[in-house]
């Protein structure tokens, strides 16, 4: 007996300690959803959102382990976690004891939503439910269930339900697509998964119309550009409509309206769903006001002309002698491109401090009077300023170099001014190759310059084989106002010498052609040098559509293979006669019968002979064109210098 009430005290202070654990766990979650809320308050709701997804995960492991007793305060709290999610919660019906169905909405985004299911226990899925979240618009589960590879009674895994995401998404039928995996247990006590898949199916498109928002906001049928003018192939009947593409023909149509002078057009198409299950599109645009650019100043420029500037920008007036790309219709995007021109120029004349805005007014006086305007066009034309606030201009005042071993700095200073003009470096504002001195004395500093002084430094030290040298930069300011004190920092690694050279890629040309173009053999100093040269000697053969060098670590100390990848061009064999030629003075020409690199058949002929090559060709082109068609018959002429050397057009 009295074992027997011990048992039964020890079960009680179990139970008592389990309930009293849960309720601080439920208190611990309160606080989280506290902390989500002043978040959210604060305006940061993303970080807001983590908590309450942190708080439901937590009451979802809860609810299979709170006593009946407390059961209560874990749906409660699950039921408000939910209305902070955008989540809509069905509690426990007809006894069933599973955790809460969530249906996603679309304020969740798409995609799977996070569970607190372990990832190392193998469940199975238990129950499958689909949910639409378009009102009157019934779901094929069959065709959902064919795109997907979790069913129910086969085991749980979050990788397949991304694959069952992407492949519905690949299937074209549905968008906004969301699964979301949640815990359950039925009446005979297996435990599972129960998924939940919310998607919105596309619909066709049942009707289509354009509609003009005034400057009042009222909406107007008509347009100042008709829509047979417009290009409205898209909006087909029936058609499924997608978000990428009515953007793409928003665009499509803004740029049209820029056209027409219509410079802050604004296009934004609204899809409005209807009862019978399909969609209605309205184009609604914002014409905005009209104009053409017809002047154009730069005010505050002082250390550079309105004439050079003039120039480097895209948006201006257009006469009878402007090329294509000078465009006189209002473009926001050119326009950032011009402004992004304009800072870049002046940077590279050492205006680091270099600010340009750009305002647009309407000009009431023409002054540009050589374009006629178009027909049906109105307004005013447009003045085009950009205020300049040009800065100091800096200078180098000093340049010092540190960290070198093989060099001293005398060397390094007098390469940088002797060798370090007309250095190729990559301009990151134009994303292009460009020409560039390198950093002196007394010059203006340009990121360009400093490039070009470190591709100086790097060739240097490339030639004598340190081509693994690393160089550090630092631009500091001096008491002197726009003064720049400029360091490089050197580290020079190991000097390499090349062990092997080996040729790969290539299938007709023999080793021995290629290597007779490479100036390196083995011992000798890796040198970068060289190496670029013959990577250029190898291309200039011809024979090559691409030529890379690589270098490869091996056994021995400081030395390493010099690996040259090639990729040959396509092998063909041509006869003929040449069709077309080049005209340089009075040197002979070079009829090319027949080729296969690296072996040419050549007639070579005086220019005073041309009408008799025409003759020919005229005869021969009435006889036998069919077969020359029928054999891909090729004829080129070339002079015999571009022939010796192997270059053919």
């Amino acid at each position: 007996m009295t074992r027997q009430v011990a048992r039964y005290l020890l079960f009680f202070v179990l139970y008592s300690l389990h309930a009293i654990g849960s309720q601080d766990e439920c208190m611990q979650v309160q606080g989280i959803l506290r902390e989500g809320d002043l978040l959210a308050q604060s305006g940061r709701k993303d970080e807001g959102a983590r908590k309450y997804q942190e708080a439901y995960s937590r009451l979802e492991k809860l609810k299979n382990e709170a006593p009946d007793r407390e059961s209560w305060i874990v749906e409660q709290l699950m039921e408000e976690t939910s209305e902070k999610l955008g989540l809509k919660f069905r509690k426990k019906s007809d006894g069933q004891n599973e955790s809460p169905g969530l249906v996603p909405s679309l304020l969740s985004g798409p995609g799977r939503i996070p569970s607190s299911i372990p990832s190392n226990e193998r469940l199975r899925i238990l129950e499958i439910e689909y949910a639409s979240n378009r009102d009157g618009v019934a779901l094929n589960e069959d065709k959902i269930r064919q795109n997907m590879r979790s069913h129910c009674g086969g085991i749980y895994s979050p990788q397949w339900v991304d694959e069952d995401i992407s492949n519905l998404y690949a299937s074209g039928d549905f968008k906004n697509i969301q699964i979301h995996a949640s815990s359950m247990r039925r009446e005979t006590g297996e435990n599972g998964v129960r998924l939940v898949v919310c998607l919105d199916p596309k619909v066709p498109l049942a009707e289509w119309e354009v509609e003009r928002i005034g400057e009042n906001g009222v909406r107007e049928s008509h347009l100042s550009i008709a829509v047979k003018d417009l290009p409205t192939s898209y909006f087909q009947i029936g058609r499924f409509l997608d978000a990428e593409s009515l953007h793409r023909q928003a665009k499509t149509w803004e740029e049209i309206y820029r056209k027409n002078g219509f410079y802050d057009v604004l296009i934004t198409p609204k899809v409005t769903p209807l009862a019978n299950g399909q969609d209605k599109l309205v184009m609604e645009i914002r014409e905005g006001k009209r104009g053409f650019i017809r002047r154009i100043q730069f005010l505050g420029n002082k250390q550079i002309e309105s004439g050079e500037l003039k120039k480097l920008v895209k948006l201006k007036p257009r006469n009878w002698f402007s090329n294509r790309d000078i465009s006189d219709c209002m473009d926001g995007e050119q326009l950032e491109r011009d402004l992004a021109k304009l800072k870049n120029f002046y940077r590279k004349k050492g205006f680091l401090d270099i600010q340009v805005e750009a305002s647009v007014k309407a000009n009431d006086d023409d002054m540009n009077p050589i374009r006629k305007k178009k027909v049906g066009e109105t307004g005013n034309g447009l003045a085009l300023i950009y205020k300049i606030q040009e800065g100091d201009r800096y200078g180098v005042e000093k340049i010092a170099v540190e960290g070198m071993n093989s060099f001293t700095e005398a060397d390094l200073l007098k390469e940088l001014r002797e060798k370090s003009r007309n250095q190729e470096v990559f301009d990151q504002f134009d994303l292009t190759m460009a020409k560039a001195d390198g950093l002196l004395r007394g010059h203006p500093f340009s990121e360009l310059g400093l490039q070009a002084s470190v591709e100086t430094l790097q060739g240097l030290y490339g030639k004598n084989g340190f081509r693994e040298v690393r160089i550090e930069t630092r631009v500091q300011g001096t008491e002197r106002k726009g003064a720049l004190a400029v360091s490089f920092k050197i580290e020079e690694g190991e000097k390499l010498f090349v062990d092997r050279v080996q040729i790969l890629g290539n299938t007709q040309v023999p080793d021995r052609m290629i290597r007779s173009k490479v100036e390196l053999v083995p011992g000798d100093i890796f040198d970068t040098s060289k190496e670029k040269q013959s990577r250029e000697k190898i291309l200039q053969m011809g024979a090559f559509s691409r030529v890379e060098t690589y270098a490869e670590e091996t056994d021995r100390p400081n030395f390493q293979n010099l690996l040259i990848k090639v990729e040959e061009k396509p092998k063909e064999l041509s006869f003929g006669i040449g069709a077309g030629y080049f005209w340089e003075g009075k040197s002979e020409r070079s009829v090319i019968l027949a080729y296969h690199f690296p072996y040419l058949i050549t007639l070579n002929y005086s220019k005073d002979w041309d009408w008799v090559c025409e003759k020919m060709l005229d005869a021969m082109k009435s006889k036998i064109g069919f077969y020359m068609n029928l054999l891909k018959i090729r004829a080129f002429w070339a002079d015999p210098a571009d022939v010796r050397k192997g270059a053919h057009t």
